[in-house]
């Protein structure tokens, strides 16, 4: 009886704590509007498209798989990465990253500035992210 109680117990902590990290990854549609309450984050991984690019909406996907990627790997949840998508309509933020071509994909590390420039899938991207947060994790 005791054993399944501490089952019990460990299945709701776990529950507990993957709905806290799960705020953790949410990608966040950017815009002008809400720019503000993101822009001083030390961390973010953006994703810059073009909303008349025809490939835009499979990029998008593998962005989002990079986000459920980074969601189920704990290591990652406690760092407060902010993920965004930003259109090329968000003229000033785009300027304010200097995005020069689209898509683009942008990590802010403790105001470390780094242009992915691999393939647009979510295993490449989640590679390169490992590769960029290795250093923070150790902390």
């Amino acid at each position: 009886m005791i054993s399944l109680n501490l089952s019990f117990v460990f299945a709701i902590f776990l529950f507990i704590v993957n709905q806290a990290f799960v705020k953790s990854f949410e990608v966040i549609n950017i815009s002008e509007e809400n720019y503000n309450e993101i822009k001083n984050n030390e961390n973010l991984i953006l994703y810059f498209h073009a909303t008349w690019a025809s490939k835009s909406d499979k990029h998008k996907e593998e962005f989002y798989s990079l986000a459920q990627q980074l969601k189920n790997n704990l290591s990652f949840a406690n760092k407060n990465f902010v993920l965004g998508i930003v259109s090329n309509k968000a003229y000033k933020i785009c300027r304010d990253f200097k995005v020069e071509s689209y898509p683009s994909i942008i990590l802010i590390k403790s105001s470390e500035r780094h242009l992915y420039n691999g393939q647009i899938n979510g295993e490449s991207m989640m590679y390169w992210v490992e590769r960029y947060i290795e250093e923070v994790l150790i902390i």
